[in-house]
Formats: structure tokens, C-alpha cells, sequence
């Protein structure tokens, strides 16, 4: 909300809306953009603001109802895809049913005491069915930070291709590279006497 001139009763500034699974923001004020310009809080203010604006948009895409729903996406390869209790009243062991792997598959959500079911995927895109109603989408990523590549292993080989005889690359000819230096150097002495940065 804001006010016209900092005066008067507060009007809507930015409202959004969401209708089934698609989200639309409006903004009724104009000169918004000027505040990254300014710096400080007000560059931090708006940065904050496009970033909770874009979040809850997104939001929107894919949203999973039912009685339970993942707290996360996409999750690195090695970690479970964690889903949170969200329906009414104690949670209760829920079924899933995933696709498309192989094929279809179905498996059972087991609760614990703090609403939380994990289930353990192999990498790639997943979309899953919940009983009861509520769907969406997971995926499990190839690369995971924790999981140690395996041991790389080098075979010593001939050269396929043999370097000349008298001749060597022009990154062994250090007189090319003090040239270099010089040439540079000589430009920006002279864009210093014309004054020129």
C-alpha cells in the first residue's frame, strides 16, 4: 500500500492474484525501478521486493495439494525427496504413486512425529500422485557435492602427433610477450596525455 504525496488514506500499491494454478502480480505505481538506483536501503528494499514478488510467482507454477506436499523440488542425487504432512489431523501413512520411470510404481508415505516422509529416488524427473488427491512434480538431480567422483586412472600413450624439429610454440617466446607489454603500455601513456582514462 502507499500514499498519494505521502498524504491521504493508503492505496494498493502491488497486489496479486491467483487464479487456479496460474499467479499474476500488478503494480499500480510508477517509478519503482528508480530505487536501485539510489543505493543503500533503498536499492536493498527493492532487490528484496522483485525477489519476493518473482518467488511468489513462481510459487504458482506447481503447486501440490493434498495432505502432503515436498519441501523440496529438486533435491541433489544421494538425499531423499522429503514430503511434509499438510492434511488435517495426525499424519498417516499416505500412497504415492511415481512416474513416468520404467513405468508407473506406487509406494507408501511413512510419517514421523514431525510430519516428515522421506523417499528415496534415483535421478531424473518424477511426477507423483498422492491418494486422496494432490500431485506435482520432483526431480533428483545427476550431481550431488557429497558423492565422490571415482578414482581417475591414466594410461601413459605415444603422441599421436610429433612437434617439428626447430620449431616451438608462441607461447615459449618471451621477447613476444615484453612487445606486448610495451605496446600496452605505450597506449595508455599516450590516452593519459590526451585525457582519456
Amino acid at each position: 500500500s502507499a500514499q498519494i504525496g505521502r498524504r491521504g488514506p493508503f492505496r494498493p500499491a502491488v497486489f496479486g492474484r491467483e487464479d487456479g494454478q496460474v499467479r499474476t502480480v500488478t503494480v499500480a505505481v510508477d517509478g519503482l525501478w528508480r530505487w536501485a538506483f539510489r543505493g543503500g536501503s533503498s536499492e536493498q528494499s527493492y532487490r528484496s521486493w522483485v525477489a519476493a514478488t518473482a518467488s511468489w510467482l513462481l510459487g504458482g507454477v506447481d503447486r501440490a495439494q493434498g495432505r502432503a506436499r515436498p519441501i523440496q523440488a529438486v533435491v541433489p542425487n544421494g538425499r531423499p525427496v522429503v514430503f511434509k504432512w499438510s492434511g488435517a489431523g495426525p499424519p498417516e501413512p499416505l500412497a504415492v504413486t511415481w512416474s513416468p520411470s520404467p513405468g508407473p510404481r506406487t509406494d507408501t508415505l511413512h510419517f514421523d512425529g514431525n510430519g516428515r516422509a522421506m523417499a528415496w529416488l534415483a535421478p531424473g524427473e518424477y511426477r507423483y500422485r498422492l491418494s486422496g488427491g494432490g500431485a506435482g512434480a520432483v526431480d533428483v538431480e545427476q550431481y550431488s557435492e557429497e558423492l565422490i567422483p571415482a578414482r581417475v586412472s591414466l594410461a601413459a600413450r605415444e603422441p599421436r602427433v610429433e612437434r617439428p624439429a626447430g620449431r616451438s610454440p608462441a607461447r615459449e617466446w618471451l621477447w613476444l610477450f615484453g612487445i606486448c607489454i610495451l605496446a600496452l603500455s605505450g597506449e595508455w601513456l599516450a590516452r593519459r596525455r590526451l585525457g582519456l582514462r
